[in-house]
């Protein structure tokens, strides 16, 4: 799991974005939250897209926790990237459907 976004070096509104000293780790579960125009998407795309960034163009870096164990990520191929579910807006539209059977 994603214990910490450590880095943004260029997504979006995320421009040479460090992880501010004594922000507290993420946990299993985690809902973000904010006033509109706040980055809330941005987040959720630079996550999701993350694993097919092959040029890694973004420069996301996280710290992962892994059986007790802390290692840095710095790249597309790493297998975190497997496991992190984005359930927003995109998630909604590829995996739900409400229309009537005909």
């Amino acid at each position: 799991m994603i214990a910490k976004i450590t880095r943004v070096r260029n997504y979006r509104g995320f421009r040479n974005w460090t992880c501010p000293t004594g922000l507290p780790a993420f946990q299993e579960v985690n809902l973000i939250y904010g006033i509109n125009g706040s980055g809330k998407s941005t987040l959720a795309a630079l996550l999701r897209d993350a694993g097919t960034d092959t040029t890694w163009s973004s420069g996301l870096e996280i710290d992962e926790l892994a059986a007790g164990n802390t290692r840095h990520i710095s790249q597309a191929s790493a297998p975190v990237w497997q496991t992190i579910r984005v359930f927003n807006r995109d998630y909604v539209s590829e995996n739900l459907r409400f229309e009537k059977d005909a």
